[in-house]
């Protein structure tokens, strides 16, 4: 345990506890050096094994800078410039590339506001990113080359679910088929249902979920209302009061 302490000083990641006597113990018998050690973390899911790093309210910042070095987890890049069944690939006309972050604490959003050439919407879920001094407005931090560096990595269940929200957005739009009386599913809704299965009842259909938790945040990484933390009949119960709150962030955000 000291050992993975020590190295968690070392490359200034913040993990829980109980990741790092979980590490220490896998490595029993042999020496917990720096190169395991960084692959672990590159391979983990901050999700749950994230300690927090970031200022606290970061989505209540406006006109402000992050100083310092800290390290994320980017769950989902999406380019928000092309329609829906396009935003996870690079093909398309226009880019403006939004990023899904988190320190295991708090779920922020990132916008490329200069041109990022190590990012782009096919990246794996899940990979890590150095942020250094990053200014925000409205929440939304700003994301350039001089202060973001990809540091690589991957988690496997948030790539398991985002091959399956690309194979649901390939699918041909299927319509009504002549029943006049059937509600669309929305591509967005479709998608998050194929991407996390148990997040719906058995019994449920993705249709009968308003469109505006889908719209929340995009695609697979609405997991914050949809189940990520809460078992999925408490998770259901809570939109009633959680709708209220949000915001179609499918456009562009204003940042001035």
């Amino acid at each position: 345990m000291q050992a993975a302490l020590a190295l968690q000083q070392q490359t200034g990641v913040h993990l829980q506890a109980s990741w790092l006597a979980d590490i220490s113990s896998h490595a029993s018998g042999s020496q917990l050096d720096l190169q395991s050690f960084w692959g672990a973390f590159l391979a983990c899911d901050l999700n749950q094994a994230g300690a927090g790093c970031l200022p606290t309210g970061l989505k209540e910042w406006h006109k402000q800078k992050i100083g310092g070095r800290y390290i994320v987890q980017v769950d989902e890049v999406v380019n928000i410039a092309l329609p829906i069944r396009q935003r996870h690939g690079q093909n398309g006309k226009g880019r403006c590339v939004k990023m899904s972050l988190t320190d295991g604490k708090q779920q922020v959003e990132g916008l490329e506001y200069r041109h990022l050439p190590d990012v782009g919407p096919d990246m794996p879920a899940g990979f890590k990113m150095a942020l250094t001094d990053v200014e925000v407005r409205r929440g939304m931090l700003l994301l350039q080359p001089e202060n973001t560096q990809v540091l690589g990595g991957c988690v496997a269940r948030l790539e398991d679910a985002r091959q399956r929200c690309l194979t649901s957005l390939r699918k041909p739009a299927e319509g009504r088929g002549g029943n006049r009386n059937m509600q669309p599913i929305h591509p967005a809704a479709a998608a998050t249902a194929a991407a996390w299965p148990s997040i719906l009842p058995a019994n449920q259909a993705p249709s009968s979920i308003p469109i505006q938790v889908f719209l929340a945040a995009d695609i697979f990484t609405n997991r914050e209302l949809l189940g990520r933390r809460l078992q999925p009949q408490e998770a259901l119960r809570m939109l009633p009061q959680q709708l209220a709150g949000f915001q179609d962030t499918s456009a562009q955000p204003r940042l001035a």
